[in-house]
């Protein structure tokens, strides 16, 4: 089979190679979707859209609850499936970094192509003005669904609240809406900041500084504070709200970042002043975690030796160093895209919008750079 094709069309190609062969011959049933998917390694969407698309040429009848089975005269009649444009689908993203982003949108990307639907790509810069903007324009390119990676905010973009109303089928990647209940597919960021601050604690740390850009109305950043407080309570030890830094605007999309990354670092390097007993940090972020290094490095000070730094996403040039969580995001776009995939297929049939599994936890994995080691226990230095 091609490989370039989508995995839908590769399918399609085979059964009807074994039609014509006679390993099916007229009236025999073929395997059902299930059958295909475990077959092929491939979803049970890509099955049933092989199967529709023979049954389109003629050459199967699909019989509800009972199969797919062979037509009599498929061999020597096949018609050619009607031309159908590729449903088009949108992602909205608010930012791909190499952080985190590029590798989700390499996952929509790839999942789109094997299902056959063509993508249409607009970033809003962190701009919910942009972001409205984005979805006004897809609604006019007649999009069958929209994936969407929102822009922080304390409110809901209208726009987003207009679309869920409506019906349209849409699916949220790494935030989620509070209240509303809109497909999601993204990271358990609790369970995850929960893991990684309590290696940290394990190790010796009591004095840990967290590093966040502003929580509010961005239930990620809420999940992963929530996460550095578990980790605490389950412990039975105290939490100190003054080494919390939440209002650092360094990885924003739409800030001036150097101007921002200088006014942060001077804050990390303030708090360590006014708090001596902090032996380590917890960047709810990648960027955070640079501030930390920088501010760290300024001191004169060496890391992991006298702090040790934890954080979310490493890119690939830093992975080995940061100890951090890394989410799997282009499992996040194909699933995504499967998912939405999912809600299509029930709207245009007259079902429900509500898929069977809405929200959708990816797994993410702790991985141990050298930025951590046991808390230090310098002579004259407070722990």
């Amino acid at each position: 089979m091609a490989r370039h094709q989508p995995l839908y069309k590769q399918i399609y190609q085979q059964l009807l190679l074994d039609i014509r062969a006679g390993k099916y011959p007229p009236g025999s049933q073929l395997p059902t979707e299930k059958e295909l998917a475990r077959a092929y390694g491939v979803s049970r969407i890509t099955s049933k859209r092989a199967l529709a698309e023979l049954a389109e040429a003629g050459l199967i009848d699909r019989i509800r609850g009972r199969g797919s089975f062979v037509h009599i005269d498929a061999r020597h009649t096949e018609r050619p499936a009607p031309a159908q444009r590729p449903r088009r689908i949108g992602f909205i993203a608010q930012d791909l970094g190499h952080a985190f982003g590029l590798e989700l949108l390499a996952g929509v990307e790839r999942e789109s192509g094997q299902l056959g639907l063509s993508l249409l790509l607009r970033l809003t810069g962190g701009s919910q003005e942009a972001e409205m903007a984005a979805i006004e324009e897809m609604l006019a390119h007649e999009v069958a669904g929209l994936i969407v990676f929102p822009v922080n905010g304390e409110r809901y973009n209208p726009a987003l609240l207009k679309l869920y109303l409506s019906g349209l089928p849409v699916v949220l990647v790494d935030r989620y809406f509070r209240g509303l209940d809109i497909a999601w597919v993204g990271t358990d960021n609790e369970a995850a900041a929960k893991e990684i601050v309590s290696c940290l604690i394990d190790s010796g740390h009591r004095a840990i500084a967290l590093l966040s850009p502003p929580p509010e109305g961005t239930v990620t950043i809420e999940d992963r504070i929530k996460g550095y407080v578990s980790a605490f309570v389950e412990r039975g030890l105290p939490i100190d709200h003054s080494l919390f830094l939440t209002d650092l605007t360094t990885s924003l999309p739409g800030k001036p970042q150097q101007e921002a990354y200088e006014r942060d670092r001077n804050k990390v390097i303030q708090l360590l002043d006014a708090h001596p007993e902090v032996s380590a940090f917890f960047a709810v972020e990648y960027n955070l975690a640079l501030v930390a290094r920088n501010a760290v490095e300024a001191l004169g000070r060496r890391i992991p030796a006298d702090y040790s730094i934890a954080c979310f996403d490493a890119p690939p040039e830093d992975e080995a160093f940061f100890t951090h969580v890394r989410q799997d995001e282009r499992s996040m776009g194909e699933q995504a895209v499967r998912l939405l995939a999912e809600l299509i297929e029930g709207r245009e049939k007259g079902e429900s919008s509500k898929p069977a599994r809405g929200r959708r936890i990816v797994p993410s994995r702790l991985v141990f750079g050298t930025s951590t080691a046991p808390r230090p226990f310098e002579t004259g230095r407070a722990v």
